[in-house]
């Protein structure tokens, strides 16, 4: 399984280099990008999963992602001593989908009629991440119990709470000047979360 995932990988990155210089640009409507991702995590290659984070950002620097992609991210921050990523990373996961870390680490599920813009932010796409990748099968009792420690953390909880209150809120506005500043006032919340928790602001 090693070698056809690394090879797989390979001839992924050298389309989209051929494509890109060929035509300036990577035509990519396929999501071939989120799928190298995961080939790397299937083989738990964690130093080429960080080296790739490089390659993925350098080339789709806009790219908000999907929650796998921010999963495979945090794995690979977690095996690689880049807590400036992971903190990052548990961020970003949280803001497009709030329920993918808690069913991973088998804690409760806390659900409230919040707004869910799509459906990636949804429960039911929470369990098929999980059941359709590798990830709990390559969660390591040494990476559970460190996202434990920072996800059940005093800091951690607090931020989440506020996040779904508004989340909550922006769910009963309609759309207009108070709607835009609730959702304003949440994304100036998730930079600060992430300041909280020891990472950098965007």
């Amino acid at each position: 399984m090693k070698q056809e995932n690394q090879k797989e990988f390979a001839a992924i990155i050298e389309d989209f280099e051929a494509d890109k210089a060929l035509t300036g640009f990577i035509n990519d409507g396929a999501g071939d990008r989120y799928h190298a991702a995961l080939l790397l995590i299937e083989i738990a290659d964690y130093k080429g999963l960080l080296d790739y984070y490089d390659w993925f950002y350098t080339h789709f620097p806009d790219d908000i992602g999907f929650p796998e992609l921010h999963l495979c991210w945090i794995y690979a921050a977690l095996n690689t001593g880049r807590d400036d990523l992971l903190h990052k990373h548990l961020v970003e996961l949280e803001d497009i989908n709030t329920y993918v870390l808690p069913k991973l680490l088998g804690q409760p599920v806390e659900r409230v009629e919040k707004w869910e813009g799509s459906n990636l932010e949804t429960e039911a796409y929470a369990d098929y991440l999980l059941d359709e990748h590798l990830f709990q099968q390559q969660l390591s009792p040494k990476m559970k119990a460190r996202l434990l420690s920072i996800t059940q953390s005093e800091v951690y909880q607090e931020y989440k709470q506020r996040f779904l209150a508004y989340q909550v809120e922006i769910d009963t506005l309609p759309v207009g000047p108070k709607r835009s500043h609730t959702l304003e006032k949440s994304y100036e919340l998730l930079e600060d979360w992430m300041v909280a928790l020891g990472g950098e602001r965007l």
